[in-house]
């Protein structure tokens, strides 16, 4: 490793230049973890390195909350087999870089690694930041994630012997904080959303994503799916429908959705609709036009 200070050579487990005594590696705050100057998310728990991109104020924790979140679990195919033909520093290498990205990619869509467990990751998206289109960044970080694994899996496939492949599991509910504290990073999130991910995510193929029903009613439209048979899954009474992810639709809002199955027409507004029509073609003619619409939502 260089100094970028004095360009010394220093060896790459180095914390401190031998010759001018530069600090030229950063240390997660969170878990300790040694990162490279250019890292900006620590590859074992996640968080931010970048200094200054921290709350002002940022409470050590924040009372309970019920929140729908949706819920995405995600894990490694052929992480075992892996550790059984790497050397231990080789697979922690690879596992950094790996988790690394995919933090990223859920932060990018304003959702929050809540855990990280070997090659296993759960990402909550839906709290702290609640977004009415919480499904669906959960979906595109999903698929970005497969991606990035599956286009760095040939840089490795020589030495582990096989590929490898994430398998995913989503789904969309009502959960409760636990204990939160966001000074550790740690949410608590407990909720039949979380169980039923979890459960979607060990019943996924390599390569597949698959999705609850409440998942996929938001989603239904923007993102192509497959519908499964019904499965009988583990603490659950009853069968639980489940979908696999196919790929994004051509449609890139819902008004694209509606607007292709057909909107629901207005009753009674003739009178409105007109003045509306009559204002747009004053403006083809150039003349400005403002109109005020108070309704209830």
């Amino acid at each position: 490793m260089k100094c970028p200070e004095c360009h010394t050579e220093n060896p790459d487990t180095n914390k401190f230049c031998r010759e001018c005594g530069a600090e030229f590696a950063s240390v997660c705050p969170i878990c300790g973890q040694t990162h490279g100057p250019a890292d900006k998310f620590c590859g074992e728990c996640g968080h931010d390195l970048i200094p200054g991109t921290e709350p002002e104020e940022s409470p050590a924790a924040t009372p309970r909350e019920r929140r729908n979140v949706t819920v995405l679990f995600s894990d490694m195919a052929g992480y075992t087999f892996m550790t059984e033909r790497l050397d231990p520093e080789e697979v922690k290498d690879i596992m950094q870089w790996i988790l690394g990205e995919v933090s990223q990619t859920v932060t990018k869509y304003d959702g929050f690694v809540e855990r990280v467990i070997g090659d296993a990751i759960m990402a909550i998206f839906g709290f702290p930041k609640s977004h009415e289109d919480d499904p669906i960044r959960a979906l595109n970080a999903a698929m970005e994630i497969h991606s990035l694994v599956e286009g760095f899996s040939p840089k490795v496939e020589d030495k582990v012997g096989r590929p490898l492949y994430m398998h995913t599991g989503i789904a969309t509910g009502l959960a409760v904080t636990g204990e939160v504290n966001l000074e550790c990073g740690t949410y608590g999130i407990v909720g039949d959303s979380v169980n039923l991910a979890s459960r979607l995510q060990h019943l996924a193929d390599p390569g597949e994503i698959l999705v609850s029903e409440q998942t996929h009613r938001q989603a239904d439209g923007l993102f192509l799916f497959e519908r499964l048979e019904p499965q009988k899954l583990k603490g659950k009474e009853k069968t639980v429908n489940i979908f696999r992810v196919i790929a994004p639709s051509p449609h890139r809002t819902r008004f694209d959705v509606m607007s292709e199955r057909g909107l629901t027409p207005l009753v009674g507004r003739q009178r409105e609709l007109q003045t509306l029509l009559d204002g747009f073609e004053r403006i083809r003619d150039g003349r400005g036009q403002a109109f005020s619409i108070i309704s209830d939502a």
